[in-house]
């Protein structure tokens, strides 16, 4: 499950499904390799976390500028808690 969500993207509905799709798609081709295929699993998803830290559904929201459900996480900082932090100027 953790594969599947690193690889797809945290934050969104669209990222895990995308997930599951690609690991659905390789855990065939890999299952004749034995058990080196959870090395490689490894490996893609450290491949995947270095350079598209936002998963593949962040990469094609970024590309597209699509977001179909309308639903993610967001950061919302309380008032006055500014970079000179509640109660200073």
């Amino acid at each position: 499950m953790v594969f599947i969500v690193i690889i797809g993207g945290l934050g969104s509905i669209e990222g895990p499904v995308i997930g599951a799709l690609i690991y659905v798609g390789l855990r065939p081709g890999l299952s004749d390799y034995g058990s080196a295929y959870l090395i490689i699993l490894g490996i893609v998803a450290v491949v995947v976390t270095m350079f598209v830290p936002d998963g593949i559904w962040g990469l094609i929201q970024r590309r597209l500028r699509i977001n179909p459900f309308g639903i993610q996480r967001q950061l919302i900082e309380p008032l006055g808690s500014g970079p000179a932090g509640p109660g200073r100027s």
